[in-house]
């Protein structure tokens, strides 16, 4: 009943029949206890006590069941010492293939990378993955090698992450063209300098070339940081270069810049290992872009993206090289002048809002005011004549009482106001979707499937 609740969505009685289940735990035994904390464990409700119960009924639950469970609990970022008991219990099972479903485990790679308890688990879940691949969808197993990448604790023995990588680099090299940019960025992200996957990594970074053109500069962004092992001598590494400093040009007029200050900063920690492997010329673009971006925007850079932009900017191997690196690192280092400029940025953004607001406010006005003339010209209209009968006003000359015109209003200074006023609105709601962008193109989100 328990299963039902929380799968129909029924939060209170979920919340009320899991408490039953939580108190009963002490007096259940054997197979009853396991299929309780098996329920329980669902609902994301009473974690310690599952936890704790786990390791009374863990050696005798079934394969799957167990793991199950420590997933559910290792996703819900568990560091237990009753969740490690679980973790090794399961451990000691062996080979999880035909044991575990596909989609258990993924969840336990998933798992892995909100806790490095169950890290433990991550060469049965590879050595599973790796004879069953077939049963994962193209999704899943790009899924499944991001977790195994990016998971917390012992590293994944290197043998088990060679057969893994490069049986996944066999079945993906052949659909890269039918996949999603943000799903070749995963891809690339992943496998790194994995053994057995650089032809799959280089054939990535040609379909990924094909898309640069309509690529946003966010998620060029990650793709970058996601081909950078490639090096700086490999060509579609210099054409994504290319495209960056023809993007980044100062005396190119773009509204929206393409990146934020500390993104650039980003930009510049992932291109400073390559620079030593390009041209002569690209380095010298590179270290003049970079550079004077974050001299004209060092007061939009946040604490930590200014003392990396100061580190980047002090090595003599890399942006050290600038022949203007030592005034960008005065004026990063000047906190008077960034607090003067932070004061001015927010005087100017504070008059631009009372501008603003006293146009709104006059758009306003000019609307009530003509409503309340029209509505009183039509009153004036429906009033009985001194003959007694209703003299209605000439339709050519009646006004409109339509609800656009009532919205509308009336005359110049209505509509200028009203006009700037929404110019106004729709530069505030460019400017959201322009922060908004970093957030849709983070690793996070496409750690997750967002």
């Amino acid at each position: 009943m328990l299963d039902a609740a929380a799968t129909a969505g029924a939060v209170s009685l979920t919340k009320a029949m899991a408490s039953a289940v939580s108190d009963a735990l002490e007096k259940a035994r054997g197979e009853e206890l396991g299929s309780a904390v098996k329920a329980l464990v669902k609902t994301d409700l009473h974690d310690a006590k599952c936890t704790e119960t786990l390791q009374r009924c863990m050696l005798s639950m079934d394969t799957d069941d167990l793991a199950l469970c420590v997933a559910a609990l290792a996703n819900r970022g568990n560091t237990s010492p009753g969740l490690a008991e679980a973790t090794a219990a399961l451990v000691a099972r062996g080979p999880l293939a035909r044991r575990v479903p596909s989609d258990r485990l993924l969840s336990l790679a998933v798992g892995a990378t909100k806790t490095d308890v169950i890290a433990g688990i991550l060469q049965n879940v590879a050595q599973a993955a790796a004879t069953t691949l077939k049963d994962f969808s193209v999704a899943d197993i790009i899924r499944l090698l991001l977790a195994i990448a990016k998971a917390k604790g012992k590293p994944l023995p290197a043998e088990a992450k060679a057969t893994l990588f490069g049986s996944a680099a066999a079945m993906l090299g052949p659909m890269l063209h039918s996949l999603s940019t943000a799903e070749i960025i995963k891809v690339c992200l992943a496998i790194g300098n994995s053994s057995g996957t650089k032809d799959l990594m280089e054939s990535a970074a040609a379909e990924a070339e094909r898309r640069l053109d309509t690529m946003p500069a966010p998620q060029l962004l990650l793709l970058t940081q996601s081909l950078a092992p490639l090096g700086g001598s490999h060509a579609s590494m210099r054409r994504i270069v290319d495209c960056w400093l023809g993007m980044l040009d100062p005396r190119r007029e773009v509204a929206p810049a393409p990146l934020s200050a500390d993104q650039v900063v980003k930009l510049g920690s992932i291109l400073a290992p390559l620079l030593g492997d390009l041209s002569g010329e690209a380095v010298l673009r590179c270290l003049t872009v970079i550079g004077t971006t974050l001299y004209e925007q060092a007061v939009r850079l946040s604490l930590a993206s200014r003392e990396n932009a100061q580190k980047l900017f002090s090595d003599t191997q890399g942006f050290g090289r600038w022949i203007e690196h030592e005034r960008l690192l005065s004026r990063l280092r000047d906190t008077r002048y960034l607090e003067s400029a932070l004061a001015a940025q927010a005087a100017s953004e504070q008059s631009r809002d009372a501008s603003a607001r006293a146009a709104g406010s006059a758009a306003d006005g000019a609307r009530c005011a003509a409503s309340r003339d029209e509505l009183g010209v039509a009153k004036r209209g429906r009033e009985p004549t001194c003959l007694g009968g209703a003299d209605p006003a000439p339709a050519s000359k009646r006004p409109e009482l339509s609800l656009a015109s009532l919205l509308r209003g009336a005359g110049s200074t209505g509509s200028s106001a009203g006009e700037t006023s929404r110019q106004r609105s729709r530069s505030r709601k460019r400017r959201s979707r322009s922060r908004s962008g970093e957030g849709r193109y983070s690793l996070h989100n496409l750690m997750h499937g967002r």
